[in-house]
């Protein structure tokens, strides 16, 4: 007894369609796919790329705790000079941190760390401690952040970012 193969239809059930998209279809989700990506892109066009005070802070921050690590780690006292006049934090080799345009800077330290030029210098002790101080960034919006470098533990911590 010889078996007989069967053999599937090419054309299927429906006389040669095959399985697919409408051209209906097609057209509906481009469409949609093409409002999806405008309103993103209209988004992207809006959103204002200029740093937050909390933004600005964190990196002023990040700035101040290598100063204080080199300190510890060298044994020997780190400077980081703010300059308040040009918005501006230099630390030895690491890039500075300039505020954005609209950012204001204000700087609490002891008289004897500020210059006549409006420079203030922030020192960092080896055994950890620093001479203190607080660094307030605030923009045209009056959103605010406020680092406070701790005189006894040199931790610069980020104070009651206000996020307006």
């Amino acid at each position: 007894m010889t078996r007989r193969r069967r053999h599937r239809d090419v054309n299927g059930p429906n006389g040669g369609a095959t399985a697919g998209f409408t051209l209906l279809e097609m057209l509906v989700t481009l469409t949609i796919l093409a409002m999806v990506v405008t309103g993103f892109a209209v988004n992207m066009a809006r959103r204002d790329n200029t740093p937050t005070p909390r933004e600005t802070a964190k990196q002023v921050q990040s700035m101040l705790y290598l100063a204080r690590s080199d300190a510890i780690g060298s044994g020997e006292s780190r400077t980081v000079v703010i300059d308040t006049k040009n918005r501006r934090f230099d630390y030895r080799d690491h890039s500075p941190v300039t505020l954005a345009d609209g950012q204001k800077l204000r700087v609490v330290a002891g008289r004897e760390l500020i210059s006549s030029d409006g420079k203030v210098s922030l020192v960092f002790l080896p055994d950890g401690g620093s001479s203190g101080a607080d660094i307030e960034v605030t923009d045209a919006r009056e959103r605010s952040a406020t680092l406070r470098i701790n005189w006894l533990t040199g931790l610069p911590a980020l104070l009651g970012a206000d996020r307006r």
